[in-house]
């Protein structure tokens, strides 16, 4: 890890989004987040490595929801 802060699990990347843990592993199975690294069999991730990608991330309602008709 490049940052001398601990490594974020699950539950403190959750937090920092503002969502469950749930969404999280969602995420993570569905590629959203950047790859984890493992401590055991825990993943883990470098917390300037997901507030980078936070600042990344397109504004809320990016190319989504239903289309207006009319």
């Amino acid at each position: 890890m490049a940052d001398e802060e601990a490594p974020w699990t699950v539950v403190e990347v959750a937090r920092r989004l503002g969502v469950t843990e749930a969404t999280v592993r969602s995420y993570r199975w569905r590629g959203v987040l950047p790859p984890a690294s493992y401590i055991g069999r825990t993943p883990v991730w470098d917390p300037s490595i997901i507030e980078e990608w936070i600042r990344s991330r397109p504004g809320r309602g990016a190319g989504g929801g239903p289309k207006r008709r009319g």
